[in-house]
């Protein structure tokens, strides 16, 4: 039923690697749109406190003015943000140069507020405030040197923003590499619990080939050649982190040929396979621990008929595996709470790796006798699949 065009794929993470960005006075048209932006509502701020004083003072300076001032103020600021900002950057404050460059950044604060405020008299104040007819070079001064105190604000208040900007950028990068360094010691972990897996496996299959050695030489060769098989497929997918379903299928009727031969035919194996759900992906040797734990303590070869069971059907948008046998089950004093065994407790810490709490695994014993298993996982068709002949 699942049988037929074999595919296989394979999950690549490609390295992604961060630069710092270079300091540099360009600033993309989104940045400067913001920066207008934020120094527009500034300047209706303060235009706000003026006109509130003036209506407040029944003073006879016109409204209109005063909002322009203010608006025209802040966009001569809007347009030294971009150089404060490369200031800050190119001379940040800190040890063991803390009290030198905060010297640094108040004689620059000086020197942008008189600038500033030179160009706004220079270049706007004529329109909104005409000059009085005999103004001097001294009440010019006066003029830009009374407004160093909201230079210095309005210095502050970019250096605000940048170390604001800055932090946020070191937390989302701390972020990253977090998320980097949790997915490294989890691929980690997944490594280990494979490479712990598929010792196990090979030593309970040799165990399994050395009892008919003597007993039936020419079925223990014909283990040995189907366990050949069986490492050649592992070796293979050596490194993937997920496959699909039809991959492990195939692995596991591997496996259960092996079975078979010291079963001397009197196991038999119902299949019951959707084939909605053959390019499922899964983590690889997820179900053969289920099935030798199977093997190891439901099924031992003495009955007349050894029944092994598995099902793989989707339910409700999941991956619903079951695997039963008829064996004896579960001795009755023995916790079924904890997976015990190397099988069933690295199924669920790998399942815990991949999945977190979207996924279920339960085993027991059946209310008709033996031994059942039930997980449930996330559905997802496997990425890249590629036909290949069976």
């Amino acid at each position: 039923m699942w049988q037929g065009a074999m595919k296989r794929g394979r999950m690549q993470v490609n390295a992604v690697t961060f630069q710092p960005k270079k300091n540099t006075l360009k600033f993309p048209m989104r940045k400067a749109l913001l920066i207008l932006a934020c120094w527009t509502a500034y300047g209706l701020v303060m235009s706000t406190r003026g006109s509130l004083v003036v209506l407040l003072s029944n003073g006879k300076t016109r409204i209109p003015m005063i909002i322009l001032t203010e608006l025209t103020f802040g966009w001569v600021w809007a347009a030294a943000t971009p150089l404060v900002w490369w200031l800050w950057t190119k001379y940040p404050m800190r040890k063991p140069f803390f009290w030198r460059r905060l010297l640094l950044h108040v004689a620059f604060a000086l020197v942008v507020s008189v600038v500033t405020k030179w160009v706004w008299d220079t270049v706007f104040a004529p329109y909104v405030w005409p000059p009085p007819p005999n103004r001097t070079w001294r009440g010019v001064a006066l003029s830009i040197f009374g407004a160093i105190d909201f230079g210095f604000m309005n210095y502050t208040l970019i250096a605000a923003a940048h170390h604001a900007v800055a932090y946020l950028n070191r937390w989302r990068n701390s972020e990253v590499q977090s998320e980097r360094l949790a997915k490294s010691l989890a691929e980690a972990r997944l490594q280990s619990l494979q490479m712990q897996l598929e010792p196990h496996f090979l030593f309970n299959s040799l165990q399994s080939i050395s009892q008919l050695v003597h007993e039936d030489p020419d079925a223990a060769d014909r283990m040995l050649a189907l366990l050949g098989d069986m490492l050649r497929t592992t070796l293979q997918r050596r490194g993937d982190q997920e496959i699909p379903l039809q991959e492990e299928l195939r692995f596991l009727h591997q496996y259960v040929d092996v079975q078979d031969v010291r079963f001397r035919n009197r196991l038999q194996v119902r299949w019951s396979v959707d084939p909605a759900v053959v390019d499922a992906a899964i983590p690889p040797m997820l179900l053969q621990p289920l099935i030798e734990n199977a093997f190891r303590h439901g099924l031992n070869g003495f009955r007349s008929q050894d029944i092994l069971e598995i099902r793989c059907a989707r339910e409700n948008g999941r991956l619903n595996i079951e695997i039963a046998d008829n064996g004896p089950g579960a001795p009755p004093a023995s916790d079924d709470s904890q997976p015990a065994g190397i099988g069933l407790k690295n199924v669920a810490e790998r399942l815990e790796c991949y999945y977190g709490a979207d996924q279920s695994f339960q085993y027991g014993n059946a209310k008709t006798g033996g031994f059942r298993v039930v997980l449930q996982i996330p559905f997802r068709l496997h990425e890249n699949l590629s036909s290949i002949d069976s």
